[in-house]
């Protein structure tokens, strides 16, 4: 029941009886529930809601594009978690290599190393090798371990511009390893 008390407030009370009367005197136990529960409630949702869409939003958004060039070309967009959020090719032979490889939401040093394998076991490395052409925010030295390490394995020719610094992988992981030894 809500009821209006001596000082002209009105509060919400629990009350077995439910027989009263307009003006009639009333006496009961008041509600534990605070006053604007519901628009606490509500700024509180609205609060989560922004964080979420706000974090949905940077996962989203790419800010770096990768591809991967030799016989196909696959393009992977990553965003500031160097997770791929977007990934295409314009050939049959890319589309089936993002098939079976599915790089979605998965590490670009993940994503690249498969896709490296991939063409090395398909034998659709071009003579040249592959070139890896980093677009918008540069990849940061060592973030391509994996990758680097299978190339090391395999011997490829692997050509690397990232965002206009253009280099071996292999000989950086050979440079590496030879310093890392002395």
């Amino acid at each position: 029941n809500i009821i209006l008390t001596s000082d002209g407030s009105f509060i919400k009370i629990n009350r077995k009886e439910q027989e009263e009367k307009i003006g009639e005197e009333v006496y009961g136990i008041p509600k534990k529930v605070p006053k604007n529960v519901g628009l606490k409630i509500s700024i509180a949702f609205m609060f989560v809601l922004f964080v979420v869409f706000a974090i949905y939003k940077q996962y989203t958004t790419p800010v770096t594009t990768v591809i991967v060039s030799s016989s196909i070309q696959v393009k992977y967009e990553v965003n500031k978690f160097d997770k791929v959020v977007y990934v295409c090719s314009n050939d049959d032979l890319g589309k089936e290599l993002i098939r079976n490889t599915d790089p979605m939401d998965s590490a670009i040093d993940e994503a690249l190393k498969t896709c490296i394998e991939y063409y090395n076991d398909s034998k659709l490395i071009s003579a040249s090798g592959i070139l890896i052409t980093v677009n918008g925010k540069a990849l940061e030295y060592g973030k391509l371990q994996e990758t680097a390490n299978y190339v090391a394995d395999k011997k490829l020719n692997v050509l690397m511009n990232n965002a206009g610094n253009q280099h071996k992988l292999l000989d950086n992981v050979l440079n590496d390893t030879a310093t890392s030894t002395k």
